[in-house]
């Protein structure tokens, strides 16, 4: 009886962990209703600053649906970081497009003034704040890089660039660190440019001039874990960089206008490549930095962190930044279905499970996470 109480409180303990709070909220900013998320994860304490990330939708996106494709909240449940997915006003951005009907509102303010709204209910950490976003969003990090002034302690681009106009005015008030991750058959955002947007290589190779960067880069080909997306991942390094701001770009050869990793299938168009989850490799570029010392990285005092990617039929992949973890696979009902130590990144197959639910529990020393997966 005390080891099926044992039991049920173990499930209950693991299950309080996927709790989280997630709030809709908005303001006026310029005479006009700015609405936005906030995702707050259950490891969260008032009483200490934390890192805000923020997630830009695509054009025609919303911060909904950005949150459901990037699925992000997964990693700051474990690296316990708030995000805040904002709405672009008619689902866009002012990317300083120069096309008929793009937008004209001051999303730079918007967004200066969303930190501060954030800031004035959150315990923020206002050294460690960070842009991302998919398409338009990713055009939007880099011109927040440009032209705010407001210390981003890093950004990172999906299949988004500059236009002409943003690259040719851009003027960072701060050196940062820059991640690119641009698919090669992307035919909405064209790896290669398109007329008045600039190329997925342009752009690294402008934040590589402006952070003093090796001209040339290291490139190394990532383990291809997903045979059946047609598409492989390089990683171009251009390190050293000046005061170790660094810029590397995931070039996803065969990838489509899509976010890597994810399960949605109305996220963007073409090939979504599956050897690497874009959130997961976002959160381990931005985790290093922070704009009051970026000349050095700070993972000795980040929580670190472990993902469970999907990939296709029963399997799973796990991935973090740590090396070595114990898995214990339990059912719902506290039964001890599994346990292993394992090298990450490590592939999980439930085939020989029966159908139901289970949890994960994934520990590293004094770290664990816990993860619910579902068998068909």
């Amino acid at each position: 009886m005390r080891k099926q109480i044992f039991f049920v409180f173990f499930i209950l303990t693991m299950l309080s962990t996927i709790c989280h709070a997630q709030i809709n909220s908005g303001f006026q900013f310029d005479g006009q209703n700015r609405s936005y998320i906030v995702y707050t994860p259950a490891i969260y304490n008032p009483g200490t600053p934390v890192p805000l990330v923020f997630v830009l939708h695509g054009l025609t996106q919303s911060g909904q649906s950005i949150m459901n494709v990037s699925n992000f909240n997964a990693i700051a449940d474990t690296a316990n970081f708030i995000l805040v997915y904002p709405d672009g006003i008619g689902n866009s951005w002012n990317i300083n497009a120069n096309l008929p009907g793009s937008s004209t509102t001051n999303d730079i303010g918007f967004i200066e003034a969303l930190i501060d709204t954030i800031s004035a209910n959150y315990s923020i950490d206002q050294n460690r704040i960070y842009s991302c976003g998919f398409s338009a969003g990713g055009f939007m990090s880099h011109m927040l890089a440009c032209k705010s002034s407001r210390c981003f302690a890093a950004i990172a681009s999906v299949a988004g660039t500059m236009t002409d106009s943003v690259y040719n005015t851009c003027s960072p008030a701060f050196n940062l660190p820059v991640l690119q991750i641009h698919g090669t058959s992307d035919n909405i955002v064209n790896f290669n440019g398109s007329l008045g947007n600039k190329s997925a290589t342009d752009v690294v190779d402008f934040w590589k001039n402006f952070n003093g960067c090796n001209a040339a880069p290291v490139i190394t080909s990532l383990p291809n874990t997903s045979l059946l997306d047609f598409s492989t991942v390089q990683l171009l390094d251009y390190s050293p960089c000046s005061n170790d701001n660094l810029v590397q770009m995931l070039k996803v050869n065969g990838g489509g206008h899509q976010w890597p990793g994810t399960s949605s299938l109305l996220g963007g168009l073409g090939t979504i490549n599956m050897d690497i989850n874009a959130s997961a490799e976002i959160w381990n570029f931005f985790r290093s930095y922070s704009c009051n010392s970026t000349t050095q990285g700070i993972n000795s005092s980040t929580p670190e962190w472990i993902y469970l990617q999907p990939l296709s039929g029963n399997d799973y992949l796990l991935k973090g930044s740590v090396t070595i973890v114990l898995i214990q696979v339990y059912s719902t009902n506290g039964q001890l279905i599994e346990t292993q130590n394992v090298s990450l990144p490590f592939k999980i197959n439930v085939n020989n499970y029966q159908s139901g639910m289970y949890l994960i529990n994934v520990r590293s020393g004094n770290f664990q996470n816990t993860f619910k997966i579902k068998k068909p």
